[in-house]
């Protein structure tokens, strides 16, 4: 059976997979935007940062500028899976690019229960000085909360008498 579903007398198909895991991707990197806008951090959505380790531009979901612990920035990597597919297949690539390609620390914020069984602990095994972290979003919520260094304070100007 089709589920299909008439509009304006019209037959529209329902979103495929890959769509719909576009769609709950996004939904999970406007939650870490507006998580990282909240507390201050200044950043970049899509940001070239480096050759992939294939010789391609490579961009990070997340760049943050101000973070004084972090003078090179902190990329950002979400990767979302909420049904059995391919994202976490995708885990070797990132984390070779990672710890060989980007010019800084990141952090992966993993979530959707759609993964593997063992690709999940795979990933967390592989945090070192490059892969700062691996973290769900509830865990990445409470990171940024309690453990992420501060972003850089705004410098002020003077009033003017």
């Amino acid at each position: 059976m089709v589920n299909n579903a008439v509009a304006n007398n019209r037959i529209v198909n329902p979103p495929s997979q890959g769509a719909r895991a576009t769609r709950t991707g996004k939904m999970a990197e406007t939650t870490i935007a507006v998580i990282l806008s909240q507390k201050g951090y200044s950043f970049k959505q899509g940001f070239r940062l480096c050759k992939s380790i294939y010789g391609h531009n490579l961009k990070t979901d997340f760049f943050i500028t101000n973070i004084p612990d972090f003078p090179e920035g902190l990329a950002i990597e979400s990767k979302w899976q909420q049904k059995a597919g391919s994202n976490d297949e995708k885990f070797p690539y990132l984390v070779t690019n990672i710890k060989n390609q980007f010019p800084c620390p990141a952090i992966v914020v993993v979530d959707g229960n759609g993964q593997k069984a063992g690709a999940i602990r795979w990933i967390k095994n592989q945090v070192d000085e490059k892969l700062i972290g691996v973290y769900s979003l509830a865990e990445f919520i409470s990171y940024v909360n309690y453990d992420m260094p501060e972003p850089a304070k705004k410098e002020t100007s003077e009033v003017q008498k």
